[in-house]
């Protein structure tokens, strides 16, 4: 997905797109945790979140090592504290 070193714009939009899931994911994950969201909807909110992983994995395994390094740094934390907030629903 690189062109000589460089993250095309393409993987860009995608990591970036891939990131603000992550971070809406962790803001309902947060409502979840504190009781806001009904039983039904954290069912709903865990296979939105299972999705999720899928598509980062699929994603990362679409990249060079350099740019999968890159983008574990700045989305992989996200997505492990995502998974260990809705693993305690």
């Amino acid at each position: 997905m690189s062109r000589g070193g460089e993250v095309t714009p393409e993987a860009r939009r995608e990591a970036e797109e891939l990131d603000r899931a992550v971070v809406d994911m962790l803001e309902e994950a947060a409502m979840a945790y504190e009781g806001d969201l009904e039983w039904d909807l954290i069912a709903q909110l865990k296979q939105s979140a299972a999705d999720l992983v899928a598509r980062y994995k699929a994603f990362l395994n679409r990249l060079d090592p350099e740019e999968r390094l890159e983008t574990q740094r700045k989305i992989g934390l996200k997505i492990d504290k995502m998974m260990g907030m809705l693993s305690r629903l």
